[in-house]
């Protein structure tokens, strides 16, 4: 099939003269409402966001419309400013319509790979003479309803991938629950399943809302002891099935000073790294078959400014650098944004750049003979390993006495708190909103309180003033460990008047249970059997 070809069809396919579009070399069709500067360039970041097929996510739906008079067909996506062309010519005149629909999206998403631009179309109100298929760009109108379309586009995409991921996870629960099923190697592996599935989704919200956050400026690290050569072991780890899939070649190093830890962004560390890697080796996208990737760490001390891990993502038979460069400067449109972050929990490289800032760190890009090499420096300080105690208590498995009200209105939430504390040996009562709260405590029969940020009838830090407020005069200390999901570290550490200590969601067993060992904590040896929960 000829280029004339399929330019002339799409020409009668578009309908609206005021959308202007962008013809692949598969024919994929890039529909923009109100174009750039360098609508190809624009075509291209949209195509490599929402173009590749991922399997289990909704970059895999399609629909069909046949165009008049047996011209062929026009296959849809996901996304509703991309679709690609099938002609009679390319598929048996007795297909049925989900062989079309394939036949299409399998062309999609080579033109996302490839990313060869055969026309640009740029239209300025001028309507095209003869017979149109009435096709329209979704984002024609004013920029109030831009804005407004984008954003439930954007509701739309997030929607559906969610609805799709808690199916399976579903799924998974109902045959947990099955009486008959009842082996316990096959019961971990579903089990295994359903958490990675539940880690796969949560890492997409937080990417998306890293992204709309940095859209604003308002990203804060949250430090931890880090160490780079197993951060390291981790992105490896993440990006070798990828690399398989496209026959390229990832390998690590690091030097002995990367073993050592530092007060870093893991999530945040492990999203950048993560991203440079796939961009400049084109794993995901399928773009550069057979690329090589050096992922490397090591520790260096500047002649200002404070020592820390430089990592180096070296890539040979990747990504074009000057590619890489505008995606740099880039910015996502939100659809892109939902796109990557549903599809494979990417943030794109001009996002990156803006969290690398964000983190205090640096980022260059140079050229390599055959390649590129990205080179990130983070300054931050050494830390003591995560098994080292500052106090010099023993390491060994800590024991609670004591009953505990767990002040929590999600019930999933109440039932991992109330494992958690009888696995440490203390009994609990739940509640679900702040009256139901103070009126517990002031019953009295409570050692310690567990308090979560937001309830439904007042927050957590009201809820503990009323608490301190109505035990005025008593011997005995309260202890209130407040629960929050937080934006920064500085956020997370913050207790609110009157709480002793505050932890951060999804609460850790073994930090529970050292924020409440002040008060709670027992010998040992001394431990009793679990107790009931009332």
């Amino acid at each position: 099939m000829d280029d004339l070809k399929r330019i002339e069809t799409c020409r009668r396919v578009i309908a609206d003269p005021e959308t202007s579009w962008v013809l692949f070399e598969q024919g994929t069709c890039v529909l923009l409402a109100r174009p750039t500067a360098d609508p190809a360039a624009e075509a291209k970041a949209l195509l490599r966001a929402s173009g590749p097929v991922l399997a289990g996510s909704v970059a895999g739906d399609f629909s069909v419309l046949a165009l008049d008079g047996g011209r062929g067909w026009v296959v849809s996506s996901h996304h509703p400013d991309i679709v690609t062309l099938v002609f009679p010519q390319e598929i048996d005149a007795d297909a049925p319509e989900v062989a079309v629909g394939l036949l299409g999206r399998s062309k999609r998403a080579q033109d996302a790979a490839r990313l060869r631009v055969r026309h640009v179309e740029v239209r300025r109100g001028t309507a095209e003479a003869g017979p149109t298929d009435g096709l329209a760009a979704a984002g024609h109108g004013s920029d109030d309803t831009l804005q407004d379309e984008a954003t439930w586009r954007m509701l739309t995409a997030m929607a559906r991938e969610q609805r799709v991921r808690l199916h399976g996870l579903s799924g998974l629960l109902d045959l947990l629950e099955d009486r008959d099923f009842d082996e316990s190697e096959e019961r971990r592996k579903f089990l295994s399943t359903g958490s990675g599935a539940v880690g796969d989704m949560l890492g997409s919200l937080d990417t998306l809302l890293d992204g709309t956050r940095l859209r604003h400026g308002r990203v804060e690290p949250w430090l931890e002891p880090v160490s780079p050569a197993r951060l390291l072991e981790d992105v490896v780890a993440w990006l070798e099935p990828a690399a398989e899939r496209r026959g390229g070649v990832l390998r690590s190093r690091h030097s002995p000073a990367a073993e050592q830890w530092f007060a870093l962004d893991r999530r945040r560390l492990f999203m950048v790294l993560r991203e440079l890697c796939l961009s400049a080796s084109g794993f995901w996208f399928g773009a550069a078959s057979g690329a090589e990737v050096v992922l490397a760490a090591t520790v260096e001390a500047p002649p200002a400014g404070p020592r820390g891990p430089v990592f180096e993502v070296v890539a040979t038979g990747g990504a074009d650098l000057q590619d890489l460069a505008e995606q740099l400067a880039r910015p996502p449109t939100p659809e892109g944004l939902v796109a990557d972050a549903f599809n494979s929990g990417r943030i794109g490289l001009y996002l990156c750049r803006r969290l690398i800032d964000c983190l205090g760190a640096t980022l260059d890009l140079e050229a390599i003979d055959g390649g590129c090499r990205f080179v990130l420096r983070m300054p931050a300080d050494a830390v003591p390993a995560p098994t080292d105690r500052p106090d010099g208590r023993s390491v060994s498995e800590p024991h609670l006495a004591g009953h505990v009200l767990v002040v929590e209105d999600n019930p999933v939430n109440q039932a991992v708190l109330t494992r958690i504390l009888q696995r440490y040996g203390a009994s609990c009562t739940c509640v679900a909103g702040g009256a139901e709260a103070i009126a517990r405590c002031a019953e009295g029969g409570i050692d310690a309180v567990l308090m979560d940020d937001t309830l439904p009838d007042m927050d957590g830090c009201t809820v503990t003033e009323h608490i301190r407020a109505q035990r005025l005069g008593d011997a005995g200390h309260l202890p209130i460990v407040g629960l929050r999901v937080p934006v920064s570290s500085a956020e997370g550490h913050e207790t609110c008047a009157g709480q002793d200590a505050v932890l951060m969601k999804p609460v850790e067993h073994r930090a529970l249970c050292d924020a409440l060992q002040p008060w709670l904590g027992i010998a040992p040896d001394s431990a009793v059997s679990t107790p009931d929960v009332g």
